[in-house]
């Protein structure tokens, strides 16, 4: 009996595992879908986050900064407009 639950948690712990690890690459992919689509855009360095939680990137010849976070949401900014700002709030420069 004691075998029979010890396997019994031993799979579902590697079905948790492996459906997190499916999540995760769908995140992944749709990050890298919008990162790839993104028009007026050439990055001149990109920074992957941790576990591939978002990516930062910066094109220094349209002074522009780009945030992109796991759902694959995209938010752009000049360098004016980070410089002029006191705070931001919900990517909306205020």
């Amino acid at each position: 009996m004691f075998w029979f639950i010890v396997i019994l948690v031993g799979i579902g712990f590697v079905v948790y595992t492996y459906i997190g690890h499916l999540n995760a690459q769908e995140q992944s992919q749709a990050m890298l879908t919008s990162y790839n689509n993104i028009s007026d855009f050439q990055p001149t360095r990109t920074i992957y986050g941790f576990n591939n939680g978002f990516i930062f990137a910066v094109d220094e010849e349209r002074m522009k900064f780009l945030f992109i976070d796991k759902e694959g949401v995209v938010f752009q900014f000049y360098y004016d407009e980070l410089i002029d700002c006191d705070l931001i709030e919900k990517c909306e420069a205020v």
